[in-house]
């Protein structure tokens, strides 16, 4: 709604350039960043070490103001991400200031292109429920 009220344009239009412009691949929506978020490599996380285009635009990236990472300590913090550890645990685990290295914009960058990914969790009801415990959770299922 903000872009559509900034521009002044009707917010379905908004809506369905945006979704043309994932489509075309002229821009790529991420989830928020939080702390409580969990992440885990891909199978394109290799190619940071290998691809030097790559690493010069991480370096960039993530960089601190004025300050420069070592693409080895980089490489290290994306490894380490599993499912169960947070990017909160990350950061108790590793002192990213003193290694020169913004973490909101490591995950960014990672995400982005594509060398982790965001691991989400669903709750998934196990065994039979009640029709009257299912009115009861009707208020929760949103269809889209």
């Amino acid at each position: 709604d903000k872009i559509a009220q900034l521009s002044e344009v009707d917010p379905n239009i908004v809506k369905e350039s945006i979704q043309h412009l994932v489509v075309y691949n002229f821009v790529k929506l991420i989830s928020i960043f939080q702390y409580s978020n969990v992440y885990v490599a891909t199978p394109k996380l290799p190619q940071l070490l290998k691809n030097k285009e790559l690493q010069t635009q991480c370096i960039q990236y993530v960089s601190l103001p004025d300050r420069v990472p070592v693409i080895s300590n980089v490489f290290r913090l994306l490894c380490s991400l599993e499912a169960g550890l947070t990017v909160k645990d990350m950061c108790f685990r590793s002192d990213l200031n003193s290694l020169n290295i913004d973490e909101r914009k490591l995950i960014q960058f990672a995400v982005m292109k594509d060398l982790i990914r965001h691991l989400q969790k669903y709750p998934i009801i196990t065994g039979e429920i009640s029709s009257e415990e299912s009115k009861d959770l009707l208020p929760y299922f949103h269809c889209f």
